[in-house]
């Protein structure tokens, strides 16, 4: 865990002001695999709960996006493409951010290439972020 898992408000945005989202995205670079599994946790952690992640995202959406194409794109074991769709799935929970997402062609190219790819991603972190998209809780139908 880390200390943005459950923070209120304030606290996420003084993580990301103290951070700041250059350190940020420098952190997704890393070619050390822990760090940045490490900082793409943060990022989800910090992305979690709809009224915070739909005031996050539209400060900081653009950037988040293109991180998150750049880990889809690049060479990166499965754990760390699993950990890159949990952050869309939360994206996908909030009410505008969601938006980011379905108007975002390559990001919508990539969720398409998942789906039909066969690739070794866990299927249950896949449906969450499917399900975000269409509302739908596998519980219930």
């Amino acid at each position: 865990m880390n200390m943005a898992f459950q923070a209120d408000q304030k606290i996420k945005s003084d993580i990301l002001r103290g951070l700041s989202t250059e350190q940020l995205f420098r952190l997704l670079s890393d070619s050390d695999v822990n760090v940045l599994m490490k900082t793409l946790g943060l990022l989800r952690n910090l992305l979690s709960t709809r009224p915070h992640i739909d005031q996050i995202m539209s400060t900081h959406g653009k950037q988040i996006m293109q991180a998150v194409t750049f880990i889809l794109e690049g060479e990166h074991n499965i754990e760390v493409k699993e950990q890159t769709l949990c952050i869309l799935a939360n994206i996908a929970d909030g009410t505008s951010a969601k938006d980011l997402i379905m108007t975002n062609d390559d990001i919508l190219q990539k969720i398409k290439y998942y789906v039909v790819s066969h690739k070794p991603v866990s299927w249950h972190r896949f449906g969450n972020v499917i399900c975000h998209f269409f509302k739908v809780d596998l519980r219930t139908g």
